[in-house]
């Protein structure tokens, strides 16, 4: 559904609805007015009310779209978004400086604009996709993938034991979302002992932890959806993995070869399961499936193969209650030995 808001989401995907899928439109390109460039300091939350239009049609605010503010309280760079709703989706993000009042007017001229339609200064213009940019602060890399978002591509400080991955950072005085986390980022990493992955990262890259010796604890946060091949494969260490609730995919070999694992849960929107996910994973204990998603085509091969092999007996694999049978059956078909007990 690409950058569809979750309410564009529901209409596309309720069959009641479907058949109005087609009056759903995108607000990234409506003409935004009564926007100024920059406004004084006043002590209080500054919050621009605009205009946005589609051709000669006025929108209706909180009806066609809302409006939400952030760092709009000091002096600096902020940002308001306009968010689509009803039948409208996707978002429009810009930026204003407040300015210290001795230094800047209250009386400029409102500028009309599309997104990133204003004038870029030195201080503000949007890097090119694909650009490489290290922040200052934790000199880690990251990768611009869009006007709005980058990728974290490198952590520069090896010798970190816990890392939180930001929601945003900044580079020529814009803020950018991290949005997801690349191939072998942190792969064969020796000192990693926690990570935090939260913010707005959807897409965890294949490989992006691989044999990182020392890495025992991983929490996802909830906007995750895609955890890819080999992403955790050979963390030999690890032992506590905490999935948020909207993983869909769990990559082939994701979690292969993770000796030390003993609990995982499988969140409730997960579609696919890869080949070899959970494979040698030889201690597991508890291993929990939420969803009822999964299908043989939808689990690959060996998925299952040698997990809590150190001792089948003290493995518990508990399912869906209604889907106890249909488990038991699909669950030995991709490699979970006949001594594991599954249970609702």
């Amino acid at each position: 559904m690409g950058c569809r808001n979750d309410y564009a989401r529901m209409i596309l995907c309720d069959p009641v609805r479907k058949k109005n899928a087609f009056r759903i439109r995108s607000i990234f390109r409506r003409k935004v007015s009564g926007f100024n460039a920059s406004y004084s300091y006043t002590g209080k939350a500054i919050t621009p009310a605009v205009t946005v239009k589609l051709g000669t049609q006025t929108l209706k605010a909180r009806e066609d779209y809302k409006l939400s503010y952030s760092d709009n309280k000091k002096v600096g760079t902020a940002e308001l978004t306009i968010s689509g709703n009803e039948s409208y989706y996707g978002s429009i993000h810009l930026t204003f400086e407040i300015k210290a009042a001795s230094s800047t007017s209250q009386n400029q001229k409102p500028s009309d604009q599309k997104p990133s339609g204003q004038k870029p200064s030195a201080s503000n213009t949007a890097l090119k996709p694909g650009t490489l940019k290290t922040d200052s602060k934790t000199k880690n890399v990251y990768k611009v993938k869009t006007a709005s978002t980058v990728e974290l591509k490198q952590l520069k400080n090896k010798n970190a034991s816990t890392v939180t991955i930001p929601s945003t950072v900044r580079f020529n005085g814009k803020t950018y979302r991290v949005t997801s986390i690349a191939a072998g980022a942190f792969k064969n990493n020796k000192k990693l002992k926690k990570v935090t992955i939260s913010g707005y990262i959807t897409t965890i890259g294949a490989g992006a932890f691989q044999n990182c010796a020392s890495l025992t604890t991983v929490k996802t946060g909830s906007r995750v959806t895609t955890i890819g091949s080999k992403a955790f494969y050979g963390c030999r260490k690890l032992t506590t993995v905490v999935l948020g609730k909207n993983v869909k995919t769990i990559g082939n070999l994701s979690f292969a070869n993770c000796v030390s694992l003993r609990k995982m849960t499988i969140p409730a929107r997960v579609e696919k399961i890869g080949s070899k996910a959970f494979c040698n994973d030889v201690k597991m204990v508890s291993f929990t499936i939420q969803t009822q998603k999964l299908t043989s085509k939808k689990i690959g091969s060996k998925a299952f193969t040698n997990m809590g092999k150190n001792n089948y007996k003290k493995l518990v694999v508990k399912v869906p209650k209604n889907k106890i049978n249909t488990c038991k059956k699909l669950l030995r078909s991709k490699g979970l030995s006949s001594k594991v007990k599954i249970t609702k």
